[in-house]
């Protein structure tokens, strides 16, 4: 999701495979959720893409396990996490003792979804005009201190307008504000990867080029990187 480092791997100037790395990823996870692992710590860095897009997952050592042993259901849990990709619930948990469910990891999915398909920015990144230090960034998720949100912090602001979400596909602006607005209070309110799968793949479908060939959601009447019109 680094756009200089993905200049240097695409040679073509295509967003469509930011979309489906991302529609890979999200079936690759709800693979793993259907056979009852949680991944537990997902972050970018045990997920790796091709150039094709294809995805797999790596790191798994540390996958949450489930088996049953003499009648008995035995859980092997997850014991680390990057707070950057925790979601609030588990926020200053000890991860050792913690079973968890598929929406968490459904948090962490679309913490990446997020930077994948927005320059990289994490979804709880701000601007702050506060006095003294910014809060820091676990802080803001375990407070739900979404900045995309109609009501944050005093002090918190968005970052620029090119990382609106208004610049997506509109039902995945939609699957955001679920995961991390309605889905603060109530895990159960986050997209699972199934949802992502199948509302990347109609994003995909509704991308169009301008005369920059830029690529951009297609409800969109200019490119918002240039201005320019669409071919």
């Amino acid at each position: 999701f680094n756009p200089h480092l993905r200049a240097q791997l695409l040679t073509e100037r295509d967003g469509s495979p930011l979309h489906r790395a991302a529609r890979n990823m999200a079936a690759a996870i709800g693979a793993l959720h259907g056979r009852n692992y949680i991944i537990g710590d997902l972050n970018e860095s045990n997920i790796l893409v091709t150039p094709q897009a294809l995805v797999t997952v790596i790191d798994i050592d540390s996958f949450q396990v489930k088996e049953e042993h003499d009648g008995q259901i035995i859980f092997y849990p997850c014991p680390v996490g990057r707070p950057e990709y925790t979601p609030p619930e588990l926020q200053g948990k000890r991860f050792k003792g913690e079973v968890r469910q598929p929406e968490q990891d459904a948090f962490a999915l679309a913490v990446l979804i997020f930077q994948l398909l927005l320059g990289g920015s994490h979804p709880f990144r701000t601007i702050w005009l506060g006095n003294g230090d910014p809060p820091p960034m676990e802080e803001k998720i375990f407070l739900g201190l979404f900045p995309y949100a109609k009501a944050t912090a005093r002090g918190l602001v968005a970052p620029p307008p090119t990382l609106s979400l208004d610049i997506l596909h509109p039902p995945l602006a939609n699957l955001i504000l679920r995961c991390f607005v309605d889905g603060h209070d109530n895990p159960k309110k986050r997209p699972l990867p199934a949802e992502w799968e199948n509302t990347l793949k109609e994003a995909e479908k509704n991308l169009r080029n301008c005369t920059n060939q830029h690529v951009y959601a297609g409800h969109l009447i200019k490119c918002p990187q240039c201005g320019a019109r669409p071919v």
